[in-house]
């Protein structure tokens, strides 16, 4: 029956609330019925609490999801090798596609992940109203639920585009069989959700907020100007997105204030401004210690807008740092327990190359290094990847990793490759370890107004111009600040000069001869890099990479990464005379030694959204195959 596997949504509230009450007690001996289960502020904790806990499951944030669906964006890596790219159920294949194909588990699963979020906030904002504990209290948990469904929804519209919209819970078997909504509608109830939240919630922390990760109301004021830049460049590259030529005239997002670009960018600089001018949030003194994990101050960070905090009850499969960091890393309690999967969520060459000739690296003049840049002299770099070599815990032997010698040319592994450092908590071992994961932190509402202002900007050192170069500037004079209090050099703020010549001092990146390109388009660029450098490993690649369009995408990565991959050092196994690609990094990663990212902007289109899972149309009575993406994958 094709409903069938939505019986969960029409249980009782209380069945579906007893699922969640475990947030906090991760062996709740008792099972509380609906008619008590919100009788106490305290009842209300726990169930609001199990809405934020659906966010850490096996699929979703923490899970798969951020290892899989972000080496779809060209800038991470799968480090398995070529072996697995003919996988039956095209886990990873997809991935050199730059999408999640129909039929691949992973799509589905996350899709399924963010309805269960939704469902339990629906059962949640719908008992409510009944609880006897005093309005004022409720408020704020209503709060809570709007902005956790709208954060749902959010998730969904980006990836899938169309998606079918449930704002209760289902009643019946045909109720949870909802059509597909306009992605536009979509984003009105992601704004309307986010709105909500910023009335209903409290402006200032608790402490209960502070540790459990929890929302305030300036949380929700951030995600709004967020939402409002995604639409911005939704709309500035509509002539190549994921929707049809035919599509076009229906997308209305003039119910929530947006006709032109220039309109959700205007909403989106000011929702940032307004937190960034009147917010309680502050930049971390210095970047490393967003990531220290050594101190009790490091999880009370007044920089943290919205965390999935690591605990036992929430993100218990901690895959981002178990498939992230390497065996046995030093400054850990990981000396004896070896886990299979460590190390295998990987950054690609290509941005650690961009990275580090755009800021300070250097060419190597070595036999082997002459190939690539090496010693990046931003800060954040070593605060983010783990290169060169690792002091291995067990063995008491380094380990040496690219860009030392041989590693640069010979056939990638999970041990050759850069590992990536955010994660590197003392107390990981393995398979634990309490490094939160930041879903949204300050920094990046400079970058949102950085690219906002940008993309408003119709002159070379106008206001709009100017603004866009002082917020980034913020962000690199934290970034330059050494945990010691001593300045790096790099990166140097930027001046309208610096974008001049900008392609010419990025081999890594957007060639002149690929235009169209000027001074306007070298900053909208360059802010993109930038937040792709402050925010690398914490989820965000693959939904910015999307939803620039297809021109842009081409522009910008895929061309810039088929010129790279054609480099000897990304060939060929050795550096002799007569070399030979049978072990080079383009074959053992991609699969072949002619593989070339696609640069056609319908093809392009494919990859702008996952393809709609096909179990869901095969489920869902009122979704037909009939109505999968117009641009997709398989």
């Amino acid at each position: 029956m094709k409903s069938l596997y939505r019986i969960f949504a029409v249980f009782t509230a209380a069945a579906v609330l007893a699922g969640c009450a475990g947030f906090l007690d991760e062996n709740p001996k008792t099972q509380l019925s609906a008619s008590v289960v919100y009788n106490t502020e305290s009842a209300l904790q726990s169930n609001i609490l199990g809405c934020y806990r659906a966010l850490c499951g096996d699929a979703m944030i923490t899970g798969n999801m951020n290892e899989f669906l972000d080496c779809a964006s060209g800038l991470l890596i799968w480090c398995y090798g070529s072996s697995r790219l003919t996988d039956a159920q095209e886990r990873w294949a997809c991935q050199h596609s730059l999408t999640q194909f129909s039929k691949n588990p992973y799509n589905y699963n996350e899709f399924k992940g963010f309805y269960t979020v939704i469902n339990r906030c629906n059962v949640f904002l719908e008992a409510l109203p009944g609880s006897p504990v005093a309005s004022d209290i409720k408020k704020k948990y209503e709060g809570e639920a709007h902005f956790l469904r709208g954060l749902a929804y959010y998730y969904l519209v980006r990836q899938w585009g169309d998606i079918p919209v449930y704002l209760r819970s289902p009643r019946t078997m045909a109720e949870g069989n909802a059509p597909r909504t306009n992605f536009w509608e979509v984003y009105k109830i992601v704004v309307d959700e986010f709105t909500s939240a910023a009335a209903q919630l409290p402006s200032e922390w608790s402490t209960e907020r502070t540790v459990a990760g929890r929302v305030i109301s300036w949380a929700a004021t951030s995600m709004l100007s967020q939402v409002y830049l995604t639409v911005g460049t939704l709309l500035l590259h509509r002539t190549d997105n994921f929707w049809t030529p035919e599509r076009d005239a229906l997308i209305d997002f003039t119910p929530i204030g947006v006709t032109t670009p220039a309109d959700a960018f205007t909403k989106a600089l000011a929702y940032a401004e307004d937190v960034i001018e009147n917010g309680p949030y502050e930049l971390a003194p210095n970047f490393a210690a967003l990531f220290r994990w050594t101190d009790p101050a490091d999880w009370q960070l007044k920089e943290r807008i919205m965390v999935i905090p690591n605990t036992a009850e929430c993100t218990a499969s901690n895959y981002t740092a178990i498939r992230s960091l390497p065996d046995f890393p030093e400054g850990t309690k990981n000396t004896l327990s070896k886990n299979s999967n460590s190390g295998r969520w990987k950054p690609e060459r290509f941005i650690y190359q961009k990275w580090t000739e755009q800021y300070g690296g250097v060419k190597g003049t070595g036999s082997v290094t002459k190939y690539i840049y090496i010693n990046c002299q931003d800060p954040r770099f070593n605060v983010t990847i783990w290169d060169n070599r690792i002091y291995n815990q067990n063995t008491r032997k380094y380990v040496s990793c690219y860009p030392n010698n041989s590693y640069i040319t010979y056939s990638i592994s999970k041990a050759g490759e850069p590992f990536f450092k955010k994660y590197l908590d003392p107390n990981y071992d393995a398979n634990s370890g309490y490094a939160d994961f930041y879903l949204m932190r300050f920094a990046e509402l400079y970058l949102i107004a950085a690219e906002a202002a940008a993309n408003l900007s119709t002159a070379v050192d106008d206001a709009y111009w100017t603004k866009a170069i002082g917020y980034i500037n913020v962000i690199h004079k934290r970034a330059r600040t050494k945990p010691d209090g001593s300045m790096a050099a790099e990166p140097a703020d930027w001046n309208t000069a610096y974008f001049n010549d900008f392609p010419a001092k990025n081999e890594y990146g957007r060639s002149p001869a690929e235009g169209p390109w000027d001074a306007h388009q070298g900053l909208v660029d360059a802010i993109f890099w930038e937040r792709m450098y402050e925010l690398l490993a914490e989820g965000h690649e693959y939904f910015d990479t999307h939803r620039m369009g297809a021109q842009w995408f081409i522009d910008n990565i895929l061309k810039p990464k088929n010129r790279y991959l054609g480099y000897h050092a990304q060939m060929y196994g050795n550096i002799s005379s007569s070399p030979s690609t049978a072990n080079g990094y383009r074959i053992r990663l991609y699969g072949s030694d002619t593989f070339e990212y696609f640069t056609d902007v319908p093809t392009v289109q494919k990859a702008l959204l996952c393809a709609f899972p096909h179990d869901e149309i095969v489920n869902n009575q009122s979704i037909s195959f009939d109505d999968q993406n117009p641009y997709w994958f398989r």
